[in-house]
């Protein structure tokens, strides 16, 4: 049976994007903020969300926006992975019991330093009784998630499967979820390695264009222009942003002073600032 990528939903330090398109830009606080910020955009009413850790409250969140618009069997496969387990919840709950004269373990903590718990969650909201696994793995492992949905599917086990990179830690989130059937969707994607690393690389740049277009404003000055309105396959000079020399120089300074990096080559440099993204290829490759 054929199956395909349906939608897909990424949440990083700056933004929430379904299928590539913003949804929502992050405002200022830290992660639990942000799940707040999320939540009421989502306009949810969900009493347990409140007392969740965050790998859970945006896990649920991520799969809320995800299954928008579809139909999800019961019997639907829960895949999830990250690379740090339930560590940030650990270290909350570690905080609360480091003082000997105040040693008052928080169950509501406790409760969650196992990182499958998110998947009981979504599995009580959405009525779900099909099977789920969560890997902790050094990195996002596409060839693990196709070869594993593919043994579903071919079992008889499930035929609808919700994937998701789940990576929080303490200030820092990484999610990637797609939501893989045999109905062909709005992404219409066929399921396959090559097509899961393709998605999860693009929008793991994301992170880094919304960040470069931001800091190229501020240190451009450029005030008559917003974030959206940057094309980042426009040229960077001359037709498109219409910058110069001088912005040219500017970049230079910019770049290492936000991201420690130096451009000893003129060439190399002259390639880097094709377009924005161009230019984020060439931070991500230089970090």
């Amino acid at each position: 049976m054929e199956l395909y990528i349906n939608d897909f939903v990424c949440i990083n330090n700056t933004a929430l994007l379904k299928n590539g398109e913003n949804i929502l830009y992050r405002a200022k606080g830290d992660l639990p903020d942000f799940a707040k910020q999320i939540y009421t955009k989502l306009g949810l009413k969900y009493s347990k969300f409140h007392k969740m850790d965050n790998l859970s409250k945006f896990g649920l969140l991520t799969v809320e926006l995800l299954l928008e618009g579809n139909k999800v069997p019961t019997d639907t496969s829960l895949i999830f992975a990250n690379q740090s387990s339930s560590l940030d919840t650990d270290i909350q709950y570690n905080k609360s019991i480091q003082n000997n004269r105040e040693f008052y373990p928080s169950p509501s903590v406790f409760v969650y330093t196992l990182p499958n718990i998110v998947l009981g969650e979504l599995s009580i909201k959405h009525r779900l009784t099909g099977e789920n696994t969560f890997f902790i793995l050094p990195s996002f492992q596409a060839a693990i998630f196709a070869d594993l949905i593919l043994m579903q599917n071919e079992l008889g086990k499930a035929q609808s499967f919700i994937v998701t990179w789940l990576e929080i830690m303490e200030r820092n989130i990484n999610v990637f979820s797609c939501y893989i059937s045999p109905i062909r969707g709005k992404i219409d994607l066929t399921l396959n390695v090559r097509n899961l690393k393709r998605l999860y690389k693009n929008n793991s740049m994301k992170e880094t264009i919304e960040k470069l277009k931001k800091n190229l404003i501020e240190s451009l000055n450029l005030e008559d222009i917003s974030a959206d309105e940057i094309d980042i396959d426009a040229p960077l000079f001359g037709d498109g942003l219409g910058l110069d020399s001088i912005d040219a120089l500017e970049i230079i300074v910019m770049l290492e002073r936000n991201y420690g990096i130096k451009i000893k080559d003129q060439e190399v440099g002259k390639q880097a600032m094709e377009s924005v993204s161009s230019l984020a290829e060439f931070i991500k490759n230089n970090q």
